[in-house]
């Protein structure tokens, strides 16, 4: 009988918050909306639950009515991509969303030069998609 070692790979880096999607319990959050790099500006890269009363309280001191990001969400409330947060994932979907995301809090020293940024090795198919 052979047993195997089991290693999971893990990745971690900085994404802008772009806003979220109130949850269904009262002031909390539903989904983080995290947003990337790309050529002088973000672009979505994936939701993110997260139930946090205190960071909705956060957010919702930045509100705009300009999203940072193009994404056409029903009940999403955006914020100026102000914050930045830490994010551990296991890979990029074919559509250029981050899969598997984990939220470890804010970024402490977080700007916008600090968040990831997509590289030109994605096809122009995956980049509109995530666009």
């Amino acid at each position: 009988m052979t047993s195997g070692l089991k290693i999971k790979c893990v990745r971690r880096d900085n994404f802008a918050i772009a806003g979220f999607e109130p949850s269904t319990v009262r002031g909390a959050i539903g989904r983080l909306l995290l947003a990337a790099r790309k050529d002088g500006s973000l672009v979505y890269v994936g939701p993110r639950r997260q139930s946090s009363e205190m960071l909705r309280e956060l957010l919702e001191q930045i509100p705009t009515k300009t999203p940072a990001v193009k994404l056409g969400r029903k009940n999403a409330v955006f914020t100026r991509p102000m914050l930045a947060t830490d994010i551990e994932y296991r890979a990029w979907t074919e559509v250029g969303k981050l899969r598997h995301p984990s939220f470890n809090g804010l970024s402490e020293d977080a700007d916008l030069s600090s968040v990831y940024a997509l590289s030109a090795t994605l096809t122009e198919a995956r980049v509109s998609a995530i666009s």
